[in-house]
């Protein structure tokens, strides 16, 4: 536990090259999941820094820690799902999402990664294939009430709802789900992420920068959180543009590209705030 708060530690303080010592101390845990755990936090710590392939690398070769498919296995296959996904890769999400299910049947990663697959087929433009695949999760969660299930079912229905143009909803489901979050949760900063998000896209910028500053503060949660806090900076400043907040607009976007400026991904996001910098 102390590595790990080391680690989170040198990632706020953008400490790339000690946050990459410490994963390297981390794989060397004489612990079953050390080797899995080193490579899905260097997947993490290239997130920082928009190295999205590295970080795809490593997060695969997190597989190879387990030798048998299983639960272990199942996990892995989940968080690569999950990462596709956030990446607009719908069909690679899909093919690890399907792993995920086959490998852990009826366990906790076979309905985080059935959801996963309902808003992949959406991307897709698969409407009804999408509406099967959410009638059947609903109805699968119906035995199971409760917070965390109920979460991420909300989750699913606002992505679904925001791919479809539909941001009222949007807004509806992804209010639903932040009201049933778990305090300090480290699904926060995703779901302020998206609400912000469809926020701005129903031209409500005053919620929309309100709900984005909160998920770049998060200090307690955002630390393993990279691919959501991070642009959470790119559309916070977006929407202090549209409210003639320049000076706050300007440290937001100096603050995004301190992480993404040279991402791989995303480069018109670089480039919009580049081109607000150099005329304010």
């Amino acid at each position: 536990p102390l590595l790990f708060s080391h680690l989170g530690l040198a990632l706020l303080e953008q400490d790339w090259e000690r946050a990459h010592g410490i994963t390297g101390q981390i794989g060397e845990i004489p612990f079953p999941f050390a080797t899995a755990a080193s490579n899905g936090l260097r997947a993490v710590v290239a997130l920082y820094t928009g190295r999205f392939d590295r970080a795809l690398e490593f997060g695969r070769a997190a597989l190879d820690a387990y030798p048998e498919p299983g639960r272990e296995q199942a996990g892995v296959h989940q968080n690569l799902a999950a990462a596709y996904m956030e990446l607009d890769q719908p069909e690679k999400a899909l093919e690890h999402a399907e792993a995920a299910r086959h490998q852990d049947p009826g366990g906790f990663t076979d309905y985080v990664a059935h959801g996963i697959q309902v808003v992949s087929h959406q991307q897709l433009g698969r409407s009804r294939r999408a509406d099967l695949l959410l009638e059947e999760f609903e109805q699968r969660l119906e035995p199971f009430p409760g917070p965390g299930f109920e979460f991420w079912l909300h989750e699913v229905r606002g992505r679904v709802a925001s791919a479809r143009g539909d941001i009222d909803g949007a807004i509806r489901e992804f209010e639903r789900a932040l009201e049933l979050l778990e305090l300090y949760s480290q699904q926060e900063p995703r779901v302020r992420l998206q609400l912000g998000r469809a926020y701005a896209a129903a031209g409500r910028h005053e919620e929309a920068a309100e709900t984005l500053r909160a998920a770049t503060l998060l200090t307690g949660t955002r630390a393993f959180s990279p691919a959501d806090f991070v642009p959470a900076y790119y559309y916070l400043g977006r929407s202090l543009e549209e409210l003639g907040r320049d000076d706050e607009a300007r440290r937001a976007y100096e603050s995004y590209l301190a992480y993404w400026g040279d991402a791989e991904r995303y480069r018109e996001h670089a480039e919009h705030a580049r081109a607000f910098l150099s005329r304010a």
